[in-house]
């Protein structure tokens, strides 16, 4: 009697290797394709922030009653306006590494001068795009953040149509109307509509 393994037992355990191979490298791949698939949208978040940014202090500083109307696209996550805080904000689960480390120092209230403020919710750090006023920021491992970008105002007083209020993607109208000036503090009064 030869000792040793059977072309039918070596078959077998070949075929079984391929297959883990295989599968492995299918289930890596779609995984890698996910994320890929995922990086741009916190960039895409950020675009249609700063366009809304644009519009704020555009309607902010026009006539009364002065009203635009946008349309927003994000494949995922909410848009929804914050009056107490006069912030709009993106939130979203990202299955990516979106943003390197997380932003250090002392937030502050939203301002000019400020470069970095915390969603007092999440406790999510947000630091200032330059030139804006948008922020960004994230939590979470290297394979899935929640990611915030909020646009926030401190000279202009945002105030909530409460029929619509946020909306989750893919497609949302924001409308901006302006209704005058606060009689106490001066700032000029933006009505948000999210829907």
């Amino acid at each position: 009697m030869r000792r040793g393994v059977t072309p039918t037992v070596s078959y077998v355990m070949l075929l079984a290797i391929v297959v883990i191979v295989s599968v492995s490298s299918y289930v890596w791949g779609q995984w890698e394709i996910n994320r890929m698939e995922e990086l741009p949208i916190a960039r895409n978040a950020e675009a249609q922030m700063l366009s809304i940014d644009n519009a704020v202090q555009s309607v902010a500083h026009g006539d009364v009653n002065f009203t635009t109307v946008m349309d927003l696209y994000y494949p995922k996550g909410i848009i929804q306006v914050e009056e107490n805080n006069d912030w709009v904000k993106y939130t979203s689960q990202i299955n990516a590494n979106v943003y390197e480390g997380e932003a250090s120092g002392v937030p502050c209230a939203c301002s000019p001068s400020c470069t970095l403020v915390e969603d007092s919710v999440t406790s999510i750090k947000m630091s200032l795009i330059p030139y804006t006023r948008v922020y960004r920021g994230s939590t979470g491992d290297s394979s899935s953040q929640y990611v915030e970008v909020v646009a926030c105002y401190d000279d202009i007083d945002l105030v909530v149509d409460p029929t619509c209020v946020g909306k989750s993607g893919p497609r949302a109208q924001l409308t901006l109307r302006k209704l005058g000036y606060d009689s106490a503090t001066h700032k000029p009064q933006v009505m948000v509509r999210v829907c």
